[in-house]
């Protein structure tokens, strides 16, 4: 089982992927929602850790969350999207990690600096990084 994303991923084992995903605000339009989805999570698999960079800032204010489909900001909550110092490591908030028993998502929502609206970014940069392990795999 690999993940199917049409994205980067790298197999370093049969059992372990570090998918990573550039999400470029300036070269697609955010939904309404504020919500893109930047990996596909099969069932069997466990999510020990997401790293999430702001490469290019927004440049106004703007929150990120990245989550999954149950948990928006699982593993990530309220990241600055207006600093391209933003370099964040989460493990579910100490949760260490989240097994999927079902096939899941990744996600990344944007949303105004300090509420819940949605925002729809024009130039922010981001780069996810998933740390994954193929529970199934022999």
């Amino acid at each position: 089982m690999a993940l199917d994303m049409n994205k980067t991923a790298r197999a370093d084992s049969q059992r372990i992927f570090t998918p990573q995903v550039t999400i470029d605000c300036s070269e697609i339009t955010v939904p309404s929602d504020g919500k893109v989805q930047v990996m596909d999570i099969p069932a069997g698999f466990y999510v020990d850790m997401v790293r999430t960079e702001v490469l290019t800032e927004e440049g106004s204010a703007l929150d990120i969350d990245v989550g999954d489909s149950s948990d928006v900001d699982e593993f990530g909550d309220a990241l600055d999207g207006n600093d391209d110092s933003v370099d964040n490591l989460d493990t579910n908030g100490g949760n260490n990690g989240a097994i999927y028993t079902s096939d899941d998502y990744i996600q990344v929502m944007f949303k105004d600096d300090d509420a819940d609206t949605a925002n729809q970014p024009s130039t922010c940069k981001v780069r996810v990084t998933a740390l994954c392990y193929d529970l199934g795999a022999q």
